[in-house]
């Protein structure tokens, strides 16, 4: 059963984790700051992870607009959309 951005938002950070890493597909990493953020792909809609080093704690994001996506151009290459 697909998971929706609406239930994902309700769960736990626990939960929200163990979905994201038996569920989703990793798809880049950015740094902003010194926090890193990773970004997945759920199916209905992506998520981030943010991790703040200096707090030693985790968050996450869930969005579906595309326009959220625009921060990651420049971490992906061409030759990552090879198969």
């Amino acid at each position: 059963m697909p998971l929706y951005e609406c239930v994902f938002s309700t769960l736990s950070i626990d939960e929200q984790l163990q979905a994201l890493w038996a569920e989703g597909t990793y798809l880049a990493a950015r740094w902003v700051e010194q926090d890193r953020i990773y970004l997945y792909h759920m199916g209905a809609f992506f998520a981030e992870v943010y991790c703040d080093f200096d707090q030693k704690k985790l968050s996450t994001r869930a969005f579906t607009s595309p326009q959220n996506l625009e921060a990651y151009v420049a971490y992906i290459g061409l030759e990552d959309l090879k198969h």
